[in-house]
């Protein structure tokens, strides 16, 4: 797995002993290439590490990280792995529901997970 992900077999083993929390990229990358849903693989709970999202939810989640990164950088709020996986989570809840990933809307649950 580090290996297909380009990570030092190191890096891979610290994130799996939760050592060091699993960047958003490498979980969308791991959610692009192998179609493991990524509540499963941060939280170990759902339906399953098979089920598969496609098409537009992986768009929804692509938006989603790169929201939240965008507004991070610019609020320079460091949220640690667990608030910020709930704050991914909690973006693609809010575009699931019609919403809009602009500045206003990421910005106000930046707000509550910090």
């Amino acid at each position: 797995m580090a290996e297909s992900l380009d990570l030092s077999l190191r890096a891979w083993r610290n994130y799996e002993q939760g050592l060091r929390d699993l960047p958003g990229q490498i979980y969308f990358t791991i959610f692009e290439r192998y179609d493991l849903d990524p509540i499963w693989l941060y939280r170990g709970e759902g339906l399953g590490p098979a089920v598969r999202h496609k098409g537009m939810e992986a768009d929804l989640w692509r938006i989603a990280v790169d929201a939240v990164r965008q507004t991070l950088a610019q609020t320079r709020v460091a949220l640690p792995g667990a608030k910020r996986r709930a704050l991914y989570e909690a973006v693609v809840d809010h575009l699931r529901q019609g919403g809009e990933a602009d500045a206003k809307s990421v910005g106000a649950l930046v707000r509550l997970a910090a």
